[in-house]
């Protein structure tokens, strides 16, 4: 039976706990970073249309004067 006494055994589960933490943590911060750069770029890219919009109406109601 040489190595398979219940210190091995709790050896493998802890390994196998680890494996699982590690796992469930990377996918906790991939999906954090893709929320925030999605989210971020969408804020970004609304902020700069909404102050682009604003500078034609200006520009086109000056145009008529």
């Amino acid at each position: 039976m040489g190595g398979a006494g219940p210190s091995a055994l709790g050896r493998a589960d802890a390994d196998d706990d680890e494996f699982l933490l590690n796992a469930v943590i990377d996918r906790v911060n991939t999906t954090w970073t893709v929320w925030q750069v999605t989210t971020l770029s969408w804020v970004s890219k609304h902020f700069a249309q909404s102050r682009r919009g604003a500078d034609p109406i200006e520009a086109e109601a000056g145009e008529g004067r």
